[in-house]
């Protein structure tokens, strides 16, 4: 049975192709269901927008658990605002400054993700690697941002988060050194 290939076409998922028959595709419609195919597809691209909506997803935990004390007109002067209010339980203030934290670090290692992925993909690395190192990343990320924002309540998870910072750093360099070993 041929596999029936789809890509993502305005938030809809279509099909690829045209009347001839020729699909190219990130995902395969099997018996099995819809799943990415890691040999085949550059998954990897569309790992860098989604490395960049985890970036958020920290921002606005912060923001919202803040309540009043964010102030949509001074947005960068939280940890200030949320500092001098009143109302504001201490284990609360400290979660909001991880999840600043923890945004602010996304961002810090986004450009270097991005830029690996990139020439690890224009270096014709091995798509299946380049792919399954991009969602490592990802998943080291979200759970990154679980441990410092959540669990970091109690101070004895803070080796898990140093670790999953050096593994997703580690996901990054590794692009990088298999670009460079493709190019010589």
């Amino acid at each position: 049975m041929p596999k029936t290939l789809f890509h993502v076409h305005h938030l809809f998922y279509v099909p690829a192709g045209n009347r001839h028959g020729n699909f190219s595709s990130p995902c395969a419609v099997t018996k099995m269901g819809l799943y990415p195919d890691l040999n085949e597809a550059h998954l990897s691209y569309y790992s860098v927008p989604v490395a960049y909506m985890l970036a958020f997803i920290p921002h606005v935990y912060a923001n919202t658990i803040a309540g009043q004390n964010y102030d949509i007109s001074e947005p960068r002067k939280l940890l200030e605002t949320v500092a001098k209010g009143e109302n504001q339980e201490k284990k609360v203030y400290q979660r909001i400054c991880r999840a600043k934290a923890a945004h602010d670090n996304a961002i810090e290692t986004i450009g270097l993700f991005a830029a690996g992925v990139a020439v690890a993909n224009l270096a014709n690395t091995d798509k299946k690697f380049v792919n399954t190192l991009s969602l490592g990343y990802l998943g080291l990320r979200a759970l990154y941002t679980l441990v410092y924002v959540k669990l970091q309540d109690n101070r004895k998870w803070a080796p898990v988060r140093t670790l999953t910072w050096v593994a997703s750093m580690g996901v990054i360099f590794a692009l990088w050194i298999q670009a460079g070993n493709a190019m010589n």
